[in-house]
């Protein structure tokens, strides 16, 4: 193979992810619960490919209900909950906040995951009010 062969084949799948790149840019995130499903659908219905394509749509109303039901529920950001962690810590130490990080799993509270943070806030919120 040669060099200009090597970098033409390069630069074909450079323009092929950059354009994956802007589909998948441009298209709304979905939760990963959503993202599978799609996935599994493809694989039931071998025989008739055009049915596929007509229950494709059926799965994108399923990320607006999910949307507007998780507008339903507060969402926590990480802010209060690194405000609770660095208030804890500076009454308590860093050796005790860290021993409560690692009641979470975690070793920083930056490492939580966001469905942690509610758990993590009530924890170093009811430790305060214990040592208060």
């Amino acid at each position: 193979m040669s060099l200009e062969q090597t970098i033409a084949d390069n630069t074909a799948a450079i323009l092929k992810l950059t354009e994956v790149w802007a589909a998948l840019s441009a298209a709304p995130a979905k939760p990963a619960a959503v993202a599978e499903a799609p996935a599994k659908a493809p694989a039931t219905p071998k025989a008739k490919p055009a049915a596929v394509a007509a229950s494709a749509p059926a799965p994108a109303a399923a990320p607006v209900a999910s949307s507007t039901e998780e507008s339903a529920s507060p969402v926590l950001d990480y802010a209060p909950v690194g405000a609770a962690i660095t208030a804890f810590a500076s009454v308590n130490g860093r050796d005790k906040t860290i021993a409560l990080l690692n009641t979470l799993g975690v070793a920083s509270g930056k490492l939580l995951k966001p469905a942690q943070y509610e758990e993590a806030l009530a924890l170093f919120a009811a430790e305060e009010e214990a040592v208060a």
